[in-house]
């Protein structure tokens, strides 16, 4: 394996912090070589909120990955963030919190836009050209982008995701998060009217006095379409005032796209005969870890292909070695990481 191109990115998208090390081979296609993940608390909405402590996980991340075997040196790290910001302004965010971890090179002068890396993995060749509305739906953020002659024309994000279904779920029901959110995923329906039959769910409930819940899976899409709605409305109301033709529809993408019948509520709210599920699954190479197949994961495998074309574009344009840290950066914060993990 040929080290100097191994990409190392860095995912502060949804609910966890992941590094993950891969290669893009000869013809294209990625290989992961290792991930290590953690949760992620001091996100938030794609917002670094805590940036010491986002250094420190990303700093344990890495020396676990560079531990790994068939790894070795990282020479190169890039960011992929999910945020209603532009990555100009999450520079300084990343660069703060990058200078924390102690590690002997800068930021990348590249951070591929969140919604591009989506875009780059799961649309067809010529959908950018025809005109077509990406839906990105995350852990607590979800976001539009509208492409028509080739280009990204305009994009939208909805500061709401999956968890906060789920947290309905567990507020309606008083059932805990784990069950919630295996109600969501085995039971859960987008659409009230798509339910063949109504069942009648028994599982632990948080409430002392009753301790068995009794959940109909009819009130359960209820309490999901209703949530859903009022997160894709704006996307919807941009989709329809939209200037651009979009005759290659609406592709979606991220973990909770994986919601049963999220193809037809979008189509009945939207009208569009044209909806489907993105699939990023032609970039992996063989013997690739089944769970990367995953949608959750698309942005990341975008944001790998997108840093590869970069590199090839830019040689030698990743990360430069550090000079002094950043001047409003405390002596007393600076210390923090001066000990290896």
């Amino acid at each position: 394996m040929d080290k100097k191109q191994l990409i190392m990115i860095i995912d502060l998208s949804g609910s966890k912090i992941s590094a993950v090390a891969a290669e893009v081979l000869d013809d294209n296609s990625v290989n992961i070589i290792a991930e290590e993940s953690k949760p992620a608390k001091e996100i938030r909405r794609g917002k670094i909120a805590q940036p010491e402590e986002t250094a420190f996980s990303i700093k344990e991340l890495i020396t676990k990955i560079k531990n790994r075997n068939g790894v070795g040196e990282i020479s190169s790290i890039y960011f992929s963030i999910n945020s209603k910001n532009e990555p100009a302004d999450l520079r300084e965010d990343l660069e703060a919190c990058f200078s924390l971890t102690k590690l002997p090179q800068n930021l990348p002068p590249y951070l591929p836009a969140a919604i591009e890396s989506a875009a780059a993995a799961v649309l067809d060749e010529g959908d950018d050209r025809k005109g077509c509305a990406l839906i990105h739906f995350g852990h607590s953020l979800t976001t539009l982008a509208i492409y028509a002659g080739g280009k990204l024309q305009q994009t939208l994000a909805v500061p709401f995701g999956g968890q906060i279904i789920t947290n309905d779920i567990i507020n309606e029901l008083n059932i805990s998060e784990a069950n919630a959110e295996k109600l969501k995923r085995l039971k859960g329906s987008a659409l009230c009217n798509m339910l063949e039959k109504v069942e009648i769910i028994k599982m632990p409930s948080l409430d002392v006095e009753n301790p068995e819940a009794q959940i109909r899976t009819d009130y359960l899409a209820e309490i999901i379409e209703a949530r859903l709605e009022e997160i894709c409305k704006p996307i919807f109301d941009a989709i329809e005032d939209s200037e651009y033709k979009l005759d290659a529809g609406i592709v979606i993408t991220g973990g909770a796209s994986k919601l049963r019948n999220i193809v037809e509520f979008i189509s009945e709210k939207t009208g569009f005969e044209e909806v489907r599920r993105g699939d990023h699954s032609a970039w992996l190479g063989e013997g690739v870890d089944v769970r990367f197949y995953d949608p959750s994961y698309s942005q990341l495998i975008g944001a790998i292909v997108l840093v590869d074309e970069y590199r090839k574009k830019n040689p030698g344009g990743g990360n430069r070695k550090k000079g002094k840290l950043l001047d409003k950066l405390k002596d007393k914060v600076n210390t923090l990481f001066d000990d290896e993990l």
